[in-house]
Formats: C-alpha cells, sequence, structure tokens
C-alpha cells in the first residue's frame, strides 16, 4: 500500500499524481492501493481535483492534519509504503518524477522486498 500526503497547491504534487495513476492501474489488480492524504483542504476542492483528474485511488481528507502530523510530515508530496501488516517499509520525500521510479518501488514489494 502506498500513503501519499498531497494538497492541490503543492506543484510536485500535481506532477506524480498522474504518475500514481499509471503505476495504480498497472497493480491495483495484484492488491496495490493506495490512499492520498489531502492536508486540510476543503472537500469540494480536493473533490474537483481529483475528478478533473481522473484519479481513480482513495482519497481522505485530513482537516486537522490529525494523520499528517501523526506521519511526521515536514514537505510535500511524502510518500509510504506499507506492507500487508500496515507495517511502514519505505519512506520516500519529494515527488515521484518517474513511472518507472515508482514501478520499481511498486515491484519491488511484489517480488518479495520491502
Amino acid at each position: 500500500m502506498l500513503v501519499n500526503f498531497w494538497a492541490t497547491w503543492c506543484a510536485p504534487c500535481r506532477v506524480e499524481m498522474p504518475i500514481i495513476q499509471q503505476v495504480y492501474n498497472e497493480y491495483q489488480g495484484r492488491g496495490f492501493a493506495v490512499v492520498a492524504v489531502n492536508l486540510g483542504e476543503p472537500r469540494g476542492d480536493v473533490a474537483e481535483y481529483v475528478q478533473l483528474g481522473g484519479y481513480t485511488w482513495n482519497f481522505v481528507l485530513d482537516p486537522g492534519q490529525t494523520v499528517t502530523k501523526r506521519y511526521n510530515i515536514l514537505g510535500l508530496p511524502s510518500s509510504f509504503f506499507l506492507d500487508r501488516q500496515g507495517v511502514i517499509r519505505q519512506v520516500h520525500v519529494g515527488p515521484f518524477v518517474s513511472k518507472e521510479q515508482l514501478q520499481q518501488k511498486v515491484a519491488s514489494f511484489f517480488q518479495g522486498g520491502s
């Protein structure tokens, strides 16, 4: 599972969103899930952004930034790779800049890596 912290105003987040969608499309049938945690923006703004982008994974709002604080997010975007037990196995701070970059990390989970 990928837990991704983002905001609509975050330019690097906007760069990586289509990349996440491509990799999600490729791996969702194998059990890959994505949860995007938005940092306190209004529901309508987030819903419009997600709809216009055609993003199909799970999006949650963090209005009080409770989850954000628990993950100690210092910059956006920030991504956490969790195993099937919910244990954080990898952290990636900054945007994924290519499909291959994210694909390599996701593929390692399906090949038994961490």
